[in-house]
Parts: C-alpha cells; structure tokens; sequence
C-alpha cells in the first residue's frame, strides 16, 4: 500500500517533523533509489533547501550519509509512518494518548497536514490536556507555509508561557518524587 493512499489527510496530525508533502519525498526516493545515489538530488528538494536554509550544516551531514544507509532510514521512517498514519495524532494510537499523564496544550492548526479535527480529537483522547484555538479556518492546501503564522507568533508564544508557568511547579515536584 502506497502511503498517500492509505492517509485520510484531513485526520493526520504532524508528529516530529514529518509530514504527508515529506514522506511522499521519502517515498520517491524509496521507488527509485539510483536518484539519489547523489544525495545532491535529495538535498535540491524544496524540504530539505528550507532545512538547509535554516542551518547550513544539515547539507553537510546528509552529503557525508552513505545513500544506503540513507535509504534504510527512510524505509524505516516510512514503515513507522504507515504503522501509525491513520491514528488522530500520527503514530500514537488512542490507548496511548488515554494513557499519557503529563500536562500538555494541544494548539490544532489549520492544513490538511495538521487537521484542526486531529488537535480536537488529540485534546479529546488525552485526559488532562488543555485546546488553545487560535483564530484560524481550516484551510483546503497540503500546508501552510511557517511565515503564514507569523501574526500567530505572539498569541502561541503567550498560551506556552502561560502554561509552562502554571505547569511548571507541578513537574518540578514530580521530577523530585
């Protein structure tokens, strides 16, 4: 089964990074593994130039990866992707989240990546955590681009600190026990 067909984008919530646009890269790659026997090719992607933009060092680490070894870890990037990718919040299945007993703030975003219905089951699944709902409509595009929430910033920033300072104390206490 081919990942894409197998995704229902609009329950998908992005976990660690990866996303559906990412692991369709993965997948090209997996299908065709004498293009990247270069990993120029791999690094020319627009994912991996916006990575490389941020810090210039990912470019080097990823030219100095053997392409097999390259290539096993995606495979089994995408064996997990799949195992998980039909969950609310992908790779964790609902027992799991039912089962966390940290406190968290579940912020839903608006893409068809990560699905404002997700972060709402997600809140909803995991006993104890607080839904902060920004101001946003659920938008019908793969992802919304990270300038895009930028007059966000403030309003995320503010719900965070909130929480860690009223979190905070309680975690200390719970590390000590």
């Amino acid at each position: 089964m081919r990942l894409s067909a197998g995704l229902s984008q609009r329950r998908v919530a992005q976990v660690a990074g990866l996303s559906q646009t990412r692991v369709s890269r993965i997948e090209q790659a997996l299908e065709a593994p004498a293009r990247i026997d270069e990993l120029a090719a791999v690094c020319a992607t627009p994912e991996y130039q916006e990575r490389i933009k941020a810090n210039a060092k990912n470019e080097k680490t990823l030219m100095a990866m053997d392409p097999k070894d390259y290539i096993a870890k995606m495979r089994r990037w995408c064996e997990l992707f799949e195992a998980g990718a039909n969950h609310p919040v992908m790779g964790i299945t609902p027992e799991q989240m039912a089962s966390l007993k940290v406190p968290a703030v579940i912020i839903p975003g608006n893409d068809l990546t990560h699905a404002s219905a997700a972060g709402v089951t997600a809140h909803q699944q995991f006993k104890g955590s607080e839904l902060h709902k920004l101001p946003i409509q659920d938008q019908d595009v793969p992802l919304i681009p990270y300038p895009d929430w930028a007059p966000y910033e403030e309003e995320i920033v503010r719900v965070f600190l909130d929480f860690m300072r009223r979190h905070g104390a309680e975690t200390k206490g719970a590390a000590a026990s």
